[in-house]
């Protein structure tokens, strides 16, 4: 029963972890395309368009909010070993654990505040878009559920891995 839901839990966590791949490639890949039309433009052409930093910084939110969900599930970001392996292998077991729940509330926290950010940020616009500010906003609350599917396959594996032995 557990290796099952270790692997559902896995699952989704890939399916995540592929559409965040697919959405951070994409808005860096506007960026990149917006800039260098918005360099050649003001340079070559001494104009710009009105509305491209607006773009940019929407690409900008969402390339850089969905990359921490990527680095989450590759475990690129920074960790601190040196107190935990100072513990016995199952006290270091046990303390994975806790970090693993207590990064699932925060993962719940952030996606939950998100969204109120979501829902308050409705009203507002960018000013030459005519274009709610949610949609900058809107990755806050899908990385945060991006990351908490990655850290419940993480736990549900680590549950696995104990049971088993």
């Amino acid at each position: 029963m557990l290796k099952k839901l270790s692997q559902c839990t896995s699952s989704l966590s890939d399916l995540a972890n592929s559409c965040a791949t697919f959405l951070c490639w994409l808005m860096t890949a506007s960026l990149f395309v917006l800039i260098l039309i918005q360099v050649v433009l003001r340079y070559v052409f001494h104009t710009s368009l009105n509305w491209g930093s607006d773009v940019v910084w929407i690409c900008f939110s969402w390339a850089v909010l969905i990359s921490f969900s990527i680095a989450l599930k590759r475990k690129a970001h920074i960790e601190f070993h040196f107190l935990v392996d100072m513990l016995p292998p199952k006290m270091r077991q046990v303390f994975s654990l806790i970090s693993a729940i207590l990064c699932l509330c925060f993962f719940v926290y952030v996606t939950v505040e998100g969204f109120n950010q979501f829902q308050a940020s409705s009203n507002a616009t960018f000013i030459v878009l005519d274009m709610s500010k949610k949609w900058q906003v809107l990755p806050l609350p899908l990385s945060g559920i991006f990351m908490f599917l990655h850290s419940l396959a993480a736990m549900v594996q680590k549950i696995d891995e104990l049971a088993s032995e």
